[in-house]
């Protein structure tokens, strides 16, 4: 399955510079957008997975972002310290975070994800009947190669698992509704965006072609494995002398997503991101197409 251009140019991957003056990368952001109350005109933001900037905090080292430039060549830019993320201000544990971005179109050659037109909705999860078994994928990072003159962001195809109708134990992440879908994760993958498919689908019980509806559409954030866990999830016919460290080296297939409401809730809700759109307005237009 082909997937628009523009989703991968949505991506960008975070990380540290070392002593050699080289980019590690830690895990994958990508651009979101907000609309202005002017048309054409957006309001720019990050997002990521929180886990991947504590992990880069404790590098002790700037965070950076790696995006494509106009001139065919990444471009590395210091962004804000880990500690000036927004995270959701009533979930504490949702590993979800957001910064509002300023980067020029004409300069960096990027696109975003409109969080009001080409997001999934409780609305558009009723009308289009979305479900289990639906096709999805996520793009984002594979560490050991991500590109030397250009961003080289993977593409990773799967389908949806299990809908967030109940919570799920994520351990330090407590009790979180997220999607789990059938897609093998990878540590570089963690904040990257997840988009339910175009096309084909079972609705209302028929396989119909949504014709009106096709684009995709940003399912979830990406926060990586659900693993294994050794005492809950070995079967009962499994040998007793069986060691426990093969099955904690073992992938379940199942990777979480963090619904994109939870998103939207930081970006059009937290008293200091809407204070920012106030004042970005006042000072200057709007950022304009990304």
């Amino acid at each position: 399955m082909r997937i628009n251009d523009a989703i991968r140019k949505a991506v960008v991957f975070l990380g540290i510079v070392d002593d050699k003056e080289s980019f590690v990368p830690y895990g994958t952001g990508f651009v979101a957008l907000w609309p202005t109350q002017i048309p054409g005109g957006y309001h720019i933001y990050l997002v990521t997975a929180h886990h991947v900037l504590k992990d880069i905090k404790s590098s002790k080292r700037d965070l950076i972002v790696r995006i494509d430039g106009r001139d065919g060549n990444t471009a590395l830019g210091r962004i804000a310290a880990v500690d000036e993320w927004i995270l959701h201000a009533t979930n504490p544990l949702c590993d979800i975070a957001v910064i509002p971005f300023v980067a020029s179109p004409e300069t960096f050659d990027f696109k975003g994800v409109d969080l009001t037109k080409n997001a999934v909705s409780a609305e558009f999860i009723e009308e289009y009947d979305m479900g289990l078994g639906d096709a999805v994928f996520t793009a984002g990072l594979l560490t050991r190669h991500f590109g030397i003159s250009r961003n080289i962001s993977i593409v990773r195809n799967g389908n949806i698992a299990a809908m967030p109708d109940e919570p799920v134990d994520l351990g330090d992440l407590g009790q979180q509704e997220v999607y789990l879908i059938e897609s093998r994760s990878i540590g570089g993958l963690s904040g990257s965006p997840v988009f339910l498919s175009a096309g084909p689908r079972v609705r209302k019980g028929m396989f119909v072609i949504d014709s009106q509806d096709d684009i995709e559409r940003l399912l979830g954030v990406n926060i990586g494995l659900f693993q294994v866990q050794p005492s809950s999830d070995r079967a009962r016919t499994d040998e007793a002398d069986r060691r426990d460290h093969f099955l904690e080296l073992m992938s379940s297939g199942i990777a979480v997503v963090v619904p994109v409401e939870r998103v939207i809730e930081i970006i059009r809700d937290t008293p200091k991101l809407i204070e920012h759109r106030k004042k970005q307005l006042q000072a200057s237009p709007p950022q304009g197409r990304a």
